[in-house]
């Protein structure tokens, strides 16, 4: 199984100015993931909410302390080796690959692992 990657459409340049950071919070933020089939979808924990309110969409990860396995699978994709990230990938039955540059957790993914997954879509 493939999984297809959406790359929110924001500054490719981060904005150090926390007040306007870009969060891809909003219902409009989604709209183009909303309008793909339903599946699973790789995203950071940041955005597991926002999909789950504003597609049909299954998530991995989200800002639940409860969800360590799906937390830990989408740390272990977007930081680890890209054969790390295709076995979670493989496993999970993902889908699709959400990233929203610019935004703090995606960011932090990048930096802290620059062989991986994050890293690369950014």
């Amino acid at each position: 199984m493939a999984a297809q990657s959406v790359v929110q459409k924001a500054p490719q340049e981060i904005n150090s100015d926390p007040d306007h950071a870009v969060t891809c919070g909003k219902p409009d933020d989604f709209r183009d993931l909303a309008a793909l089939p339903a599946t699973t979808v790789l995203a950071s924990s940041n955005l597991g909410s926002g999909i789950l309110m504003f597609t049909g969409h299954r998530v991995l990860a989200g800002p639940y302390h409860r969800n360590v396995a799906g937390n830990l699978a989408m740390l272990d994709a977007f930081m680890g080796t890209p054969e790390a990230a295709r076995a979670v990938i493989h496993r999970e039955q993902v889908g699709l690959i959400a990233i929203c540059r610019g935004n703090t957790e995606e960011i932090s993914l990048g930096l802290d692992a620059p062989k991986g997954l994050a890293a690369a879509l950014l």
